[in-house]
C-alpha cells in the first residue's frame, strides 16, 4: 500500500505560490541592482564631467562650453537625485516582495509538517498492521504444529 496525502492539490499549489513568489522577489531584486547600477554609472559621469571642466578651466573655453558643461552636470544631478527615489522604492518593493515571500514559505511549510505528521502515523498503522500479520502467521504456525504432534 502507498501512502497518498489527502492534501497533497493544496500542497502543489502552496509550492506554487512559493515559487512565484520566488520569481517575484528575484525580479524586484534586479530591478533594484539595475537601478543601483545606473545610479553608479550617473556619478560616474558627474566625476567625468567635473574633471572635463577642471581641465577646460585649467585651458582657455569659451563661455558657451563652460554654460554647456555646468547645465550637462546640472542636469546628471537632477538624474541622480530622480534615481536615489527610484531606488528607494524598489527598496520597498524588495521589502514587500520578501514578506510575501515569507508569509508563501510559512503557509507551505505548514502543510508540509501536516504532510510528514500523516506519513508517519500511516507508517505507525503500517507497522502495525505488519506485526498483527506476523502474529496471525505465528499462531497458525503454532497451532499446526501443535496439531501435527
Amino acid at each position: 500500500m502507498v501512502f497518498t496525502f489527502r492534501y497533497e492539490a493544496l500542497l502543489s499549489y502552496r509550492q506554487h505560490l512559493k515559487e512565484k513568489a520566488e520569481i517575484e522577489l528575484s525580479m524586484a531584486q534586479r530591478q533594484l541592482r539595475q537601478c543601483r547600477e545606473l545610479l553608479e554609472d550617473f556619478k560616474e559621469s558627474v566625476q567625468l564631467a567635473n574633471q572635463d571642466l577642471g581641465a577646460g578651466l585649467k585651458e582657455k573655453i569659451s563661455s558657451h562650453t563652460l554654460k554647456n558643461h555646468s547645465e550637462y552636470i546640472a542636469a546628471l544631478k537632477g538624474k541622480i537625485a530622480a534615481q536615489v527615489i527610484e531606488i528607494s522604492k524598489a527598496e520597498q518593493v524588495v521589502r514587500a516582495r520578501l514578506d510575501v515571500l515569507l508569509k508563501k514559505t510559512k503557509q507551505y511549510k505548514v502543510i508540509e509538517r501536516l504532510k510528514e505528521r500523516d506519513f508517519q502515523k500511516w507508517n505507525h498503522h503500517q507497522h502495525l498492521l505488519e506485526q498483527k500479520e506476523m502474529s496471525e502467521t505465528a499462531i497458525l504456525r503454532h497451532g499446526r504444529d501443535f496439531l501435527q504432534t
